[in-house]
């Protein structure tokens, strides 16, 4: 598995903050990820239970196939009201490769060759989060 997260506080804020300034060019950048391979969007709620340790409460698990086609406004609006309505969302893209495709990517020896690949892709997106 492969991912970008939005995990502490900041990397919420920012979250946030993309979605409410530029939130049609992240929908564009999540676009573009779901092309070159479909991911899940899964979002979570941040509760603290003492200094450094935080309770994880599932709110949505989006299919990147969502983003685009008839649904994607529905699916879209949902998402973004979900994350501004929780104070401490925690955002997880996640990219499989499925096991049949990582056997196969292991015996030539590519299977990194694949992971950075998603990786070099991912980056829009965290470039444009890091931005904010």
């Amino acid at each position: 598995m492969v991912f970008v997260n939005t995990e502490l506080k900041s990397a919420s804020d920012r979250l946030k903050n993309v979605l409410r300034h530029r939130g049609d060019e992240f929908r564009i950048a999540l676009q573009h990820l779901h092309e070159f391979s479909p991911f899940e969007l899964v979002l979570q709620e941040r509760v603290q239970r003492q200094a450094s340790l935080f309770d994880y409460t599932p709110k949505m698990q989006l299919h990147s196939s969502m983003l685009v086609g008839a649904t994607n406004n529905v699916a879209w609006e949902a998402f973004i009201q979900t994350v501004d309505l929780l104070p401490l969302p925690y955002l997880r893209i996640e990219r499989l490769l499925p096991a049949a495709k990582r056997i196969e990517l292991s015996k030539c020896d590519k299977v990194f060759q694949q992971v950075a690949e998603i990786l070099r892709e991912n980056h829009a997106v965290v470039e444009m989060l890091n931005a904010s």
